[in-house]
């Protein structure tokens, strides 16, 4: 069974979709795709921060209760979830959406 089309979803995950996806009542199966193809016309990119977003701004930049003086900086969008499970930040977020290697020659201040 092949998962690549599905990042983090290694063959045994993707071994119990398929099994689940087989005993399903039908109409459970076939609602997958079009709930899937919602989402996606639904979700987007925060044009200010970058993070996931329904509409223009995601959930934290429309959040004025948020410090817009604090900047956290996130490699991806789960980072946010990581933090957000602290409680403790109450500022805004600018996810990069890219892993910079110094080492490698890629970052702020290379062309890669």
């Amino acid at each position: 069974m092949n998962s690549a089309g599905l990042p983090g979803v290694g063959p045994k995950s993707a071994q119990r979709i398929a099994f689940y996806l087989l005993k399903a009542d039908p109409q459970d199966a076939n609602g997958w795709r079009p709930r899937s193809k919602e989402a996606k016309d639904r979700v987007s990119w925060c044009r200010r921060c970058f993070n996931i977003a329904e509409g223009e701004l995601c959930n934290f930049c429309r959040d004025e209760r948020r410090d817009p003086h604090v900047l956290a900086v996130v490699e991806d969008p789960r980072d946010i979830v990581a933090i957000e499970r602290t409680g403790e930040f109450k500022g805004r977020y600018h996810v990069l959406q890219a892993r910079f290697h110094r080492s490698k020659g890629s970052g702020p201040n290379s062309s890669a």
